[in-house]
């Protein structure tokens, strides 16, 4: 994974979390200190905290390297600015960049290349580091200043990145945006004013406009991968994750209260709001209620899809009475080692149910193809936009305030980014359009409509008739 960095466990206040060994083996006490402060001051997700380390150590590889290569055993401040300016190149293009840094640690240190929202991720984690690593850098610089600290330890007096942390305007542009998107920002007298400044620019992504043959798993392919799971348990968890769209996470720890089998009813939890003095019927160690994950889900209520909804209680219903049933916990979906059932799947590594799923996969389209878990959400999203019948307008596609509630998504931006307008629906018009305007006819705009729509319908008659043809179900 790392070339000159090992990332090992480390617990604060007995919460898990992570800390970073250097190319000599020993800690990097920042490192250590950065999810301190994670976990007790900023109160991060178990999940947040664990992919920020990770990236954060990939980082640190790559710092280490470029270092090696490029400025030597003590790198000056500039090579350091410079180093980091490589990152982002580095993540996208490796050995084909402009950036020389770039080119050159991709040579030694190759990895493949990720697309500009993928590394987005990659750089929230190093803003966040250098902005607490620069907290404490002025925390220590005022602890020298007061004579609190040896002497002998040097405090630099210029953060490496000048004016980072520090208070700036906020645009007018930004503020209506912010007010746009936040609650709180929208209801405050005059807005957000002033906000930490960060070194880096913002990263442009693209729109999405393949998001279904990308993202999305294909709506006919469902079915059958579900019906390829390795296991009676795994096919519970695809169609549920299917039916309800809700995250892996969420799906993993539901509990037998929370289906109703006389309503065809699940609930998705936020168990730690339960877990009161009793634990609400759960008997969790500190490290484990710490892992519970809830991520901003506003209402239990979920929108089960047909025909996955039938699938999920069928193979449901088969698999109830090999649920394991302990004082401990009443978690549906559990680990089995050696043929026994053991600890809740979610305390399991995600690796572990990201390799079941995608060996289904494999099964359904043939080995190469590749989807994660959260493709069935984002197709669950997809459907709703694009396909799903509309009783108040009598076509397809549910408004995205709808949609916006059935995912349970605290922000309707969150939904427009799992569920984005089919862009050959988005062509209909403009070709139809085109036409009006290019040729010489009497026809409306609404009969060129017509004639687009009548066209597409038979290219897609003709490509499930082939279909049919090829798997002998004519």
């Amino acid at each position: 994974m790392y070339k000159n960095i090992c990332r090992v466990p480390a617990y604060f206040d007995g919460k898990k979390g992570y800390t970073l060994l250097g190319p000599d083996g020993r800690e990097l006490h920042e490192a250590r200190h950065f999810c301190r402060v994670m976990i007790i001051d900023q109160g991060k997700s178990s999940h947040t905290i664990g992919n920020y380390m990770f990236r954060l150590g990939h980082f640190l590889d790559f710092l280490f390297e470029a270092t090696d290569l490029y400025a030597g055993e003590h790198p000056t401040e500039w090579e350091l600015r410079e180093i980091i300016k490589a990152w982002d190149p580095y993540l996208q293009r490796g050995e084909n960049s402009g950036n020389s840094i770039a080119r050159r640690v991709a040579e030694t240190l190759p990895r493949k290349a990720l697309s500009a929202s993928s590394s987005q991720g990659y750089h929230d984690a190093l803003k966040c580091f250098l902005l607490v690593s620069e907290d404490l850098r002025q925390r220590m610089r005022y602890m020298e200043e007061a004579g609190l600290i040896d002497p002998e330890v040097s405090v630099s007096s210029r953060s490496l990145f000048p004016g980072m942390g520090a208070r700036r305007k906020i645009p007018l542009r930004e503020r209506r945006a912010m007010v746009q998107h936040d609650m709180y920002a929208a209801v405050v007298k005059n807005g957000p004013r002033y906000a930490r400044a960060s070194w880096f620019p913002a990263i442009s992504v693209p729109p999405r406009d393949r998001y279904e043959e990308t993202q999305a798993f294909p709506l006919a392919q469902i079915a059958p991968l579900i019906r390829n799971a390795s296991s009676l348990r795994n096919r519970c968890i695809y169609s549920l994750a299917a039916a309800s769209g809700g995250r892996i996470s969420e799906v993993l720890q539901v509990r037998r209260r929370d289906i109703d089998f006389a309503g065809y009813k699940v609930y998705l939890t936020n168990h730690s709001d339960v877990l009161g003095d009793d634990d609400g019927g759960l008997h969790l160690t500190e490290e484990q209620r710490y892992q519970l994950s809830y991520k901003g889900r506003q209402t239990r209520e979920t929108f089960l899809l047909a025909p996955y909804e039938r699938m999920f209680f069928e193979y449901l219903e088969e698999y109830w009475d090999r649920i394991p049933y302990t004082e401990d916990h009443d978690f549906i979906f559990c680990a089995e080692t050696a043929g026994q059932w053991s600890k809740p799947l979610w305390l399991c590594h995600y690796s572990s149910i990201y390799r079941s799923f995608q060996e289904a996969v494999e099964r359904t389209h043939g080995e190469g193809a590749s989807y994660s878990p959260k493709s069935l959400r984002h197709a669950y999203g997809f459907y709703l936009v694009n396909y799903c019948p509309n009783p108040e307008t009598g076509g397809y596609g549910l408004d995205i305030g709808l949609v916006n509630e059935l995912m349970a998504h605290a922000e309707i931006r969150n939904t427009q980014k799992y569920a984005v307008k089919d862009a050959k629906l988005r062509r209909y018009t403009f070709e139809a359009a085109n036409r009006l305007i290019y040729e010489d006819s009497d026809l409306s705009l609404n009969e060129h409509r017509l004639l687009v729509i009548q066209r597409i319908y038979e290219k897609q008659r003709n490509l499930v008739a082939r279909e049919r043809a090829e798997s002998g179900t004519d």
